[in-house]
């Protein structure tokens, strides 16, 4: 059973100064190692065009290919068909502002040729602008 939590990011403006850019190059090489390491990925998802941005350890794991759109009618699709009821109440909870804005779930990703059933585990973090998620 393969395992992988991802984990919803984001980031704010800065001044770019060259101290700056070191200082966030030195930190995205600690960042990568460690998701790395931790065998992470990292996915965004914009609930208003319900497209979801995925880095390379998450498209591996879903079987995506490089530059493939990733809308949330692509993700259910890879999601097991007994979890995927779970996996959308568990979404639609994390997207309602009278909620908490998280979500941590594990589910299975339907199996592969090359891949078997694997189980993922998800933890996502929602931001909320006037009781809107963005």
């Amino acid at each position: 059973m393969v395992k992988c939590t991802k984990l919803y990011f984001w980031t704010c403006g800065s001044p770019m100064t060259a101290d700056y850019l070191a200082i966030e190059d030195a930190q995205h090489r600690r960042n990568a190692a460690a998701l790395e390491a931790a065998n992470f990925g990292v996915f965004e998802f914009e609930p208003k065009s319900e497209r979801a941005f995925w880095d390379d350890r998450v498209r591996e794991l879903w079987g995506a290919k490089d530059g493939e759109i990733i809308d949330y009618d692509y993700v259910v699709s890879k999601v097991h068909p007994d979890d995927r009821d779970y996996h959308n109440q568990a979404t639609a909870d994390a997207l309602d502002p009278i909620g908490s804005g998280e979500m941590d779930i594990e589910y299975r990703l339907i199996a592969r040729p090359d891949q078997p059933e694997t189980w993922i585990r998800a933890k996502a973090k929602t931001l909320f602008e006037k009781g809107v998620a963005v």
